[in-house]
């Protein structure tokens, strides 16, 4: 584990009571994106789904009404405060179908393979995406779907060019590379 651990940058913004705030609201923007993404990839229900990084369970939670309650949904990330967070948020809704833990999917043992493997933002924290998704492989049924949702800063500009635009997207690059994070 220790191994796997050593592989994930640092996320810049941490994980108080703001910041995971700031997620859920940030969430609420991508929803409808996100839920059209895992539907057209085929996420249905019934399936037994992995969401990495799983912050404090927005996308877990979606993933989990897209299964319905025959499927199940599990989401791990690496702060407590999240996973604790994600877990109260699904015991407040009623929503039995998710289980939340803390840790690095990469090196974490389940007890059945997954019929999908999600993350929303997540991949650009490792510091070797790549290996990361091989470790991943090894959660997932032959056939099963790798559904990823992430930024490309690298290639963000507005057109026509608009300099405001550009040096918020210049600081957020330079936020996320300070971290160790991919853009």
């Amino acid at each position: 584990m220790k191994e796997a651990l050593a592989r994930q940058s640092r996320y810049a913004l941490g994980h108080s009571e703001q910041e995971l705030d700031r997620l859920s609201r940030q969430a609420e923007i991508f929803e409808p994106f996100t839920r059209q993404l895992l539907r057209q990839a085929g996420i249905s229900r019934g399936m037994r789904v992995l969401d990495v990084g799983c912050g404090s369970g927005d996308v877990t939670l979606l993933a989990s009404e897209l299964v319905g309650p025959s499927g199940k949904v599990i989401g791990a990330d690496q702060a407590i405060s999240a996973v604790q967070r994600a877990t109260e948020r699904a015991r407040a809704r009623q929503i039995a179908n998710v289980q939340f833990f803390k840790g690095d999917p990469t090196g974490m043992q389940f007890d059945r393979p997954f019929d999908a493997v999600i993350g929303r933002f997540v991949l650009m924290y490792y510091l070797d995406p790549i290996d990361a998704i091989r470790r991943l492989a090894g959660h997932v049924r032959d056939g099963g779907l790798f559904v990823f949702q992430e930024f490309d800063l690298a290639n963000c500009r507005s057109l026509p060019p608009a300099p405001t635009f550009e040096r918020h997207i210049a600081w957020i690059k330079q936020t996320l590379i300070a971290t160790g994070a991919r853009t």
